[in-house]
């Protein structure tokens, strides 16, 4: 939910085949829940037919779709296509400004943690990879993220942690 009581919904599959409004992707609804906003069918901006990564930071919601992955910044007044990720796959997304973390990817690197800076040019990698680990050092299994500007809270079966952007940048960079 933004600062104005509205609410940012990115769909998965359900953009394939539906119509009005989950057919779009990523919508934005009003405090009544009634759409206000639909991300636009056939325009140059990339299609979002299944949104990987969804972050809402203000008024503004950033996803990261499935087949183009590149990183979308949408308002009420309209998208931006921000540029092609230099990864692909991750299911988390801390933003703040112009820097941005991407978490995740496919197969072996579901736990691979990347610092972008976002140019004119597009997302660039902003420091080297790193992997999310537990506090113990074990690995990161079975992980529910909720990202919110730069922060992401994580839950990992009854417990509850909170990653930063900030942090990421300190360590990565």
């Amino acid at each position: 939910m933004t600062d104005s009581g509205a609410t940012w919904v990115g769909y998965f599959d359900e953009a394939l085949t539906a119509q009005e409004p989950e057919g779009h992707g990523l919508v934005r609804f009003n405090s009544s829940l009634e759409p206000e906003w639909l991300y636009p069918w056939r325009s140059a901006l990339p299609p979002l037919d299944d949104i990987m990564a969804l972050n809402v930071f203000g008024e503004t919601a950033y996803a990261c779709p499935y087949r183009e992955f590149h990183v979308i910044a949408a308002t009420a007044a309209g998208a931006t296509d921000l540029g092609p990720a230099p990864v692909t796959g991750a299911h988390a997304l801390l933003v703040s400004g112009s820097r941005a973390v991407l978490i995740g990817g496919f197969g072996p690197d579901y736990d691979v943690v990347t610092p972008l800076e976002i140019t004119p040019g597009g997302p660039v990698l902003a420091g080297r990879q790193g992997r999310v680990v537990m506090p113990d050092g074990l690995e990161t299994r079975d992980v529910t993220w909720t990202c919110r500007g730069p922060e992401a809270h994580v839950c990992v079966n009854a417990a509850r942690y909170r990653l930063s952007l900030d942090f990421v940048f300190d360590v990565l960079t």
